[in-house]
């Protein structure tokens, strides 16, 4: 896992890096000693973004993106795609062998 915290937004293009290693705490802590107001935390995993936080003031962390709960309601939904078309399947499969009594 590695930890990365910028000032800023990454995404806004300006941001500097505050913090980069293995350690959430060691990164809360290097924010709380930086004179910057906003900032970003990623957690990376296997170079995968999994999560990001933003702080206004270095001791309160909102979540910004959840990759393990947006991959649950990707599955989610992949799943009831897979059902309805599993249905649609099952009625197909059918009229098939309807056709092949012709």
């Amino acid at each position: 896992m590695t930890v990365v915290v910028v000032n800023g937004w990454f995404d806004s293009g300006n941001a500097d890096t505050i913090y980069a290693g293995h350690d959430i705490q060691a990164a809360k802590a290097a924010v709380r000693e930086s004179p910057r107001a906003e900032f970003e935390l990623q957690v990376w995993v296997s170079g995968i973004l999994v999560g990001t936080y933003a702080s206004y003031d270095g001791k309160r962390w909102e979540v910004t993106y959840n990759k393990i709960e947006k991959a649950k309601q990707d599955i989610e939904r992949l799943r009831e795609q897979l059902d309805k078309a599993e249905k649609e399947f099952e009625l197909f499969k059918d009229v098939t062998l309807f056709e092949g009594a012709i």
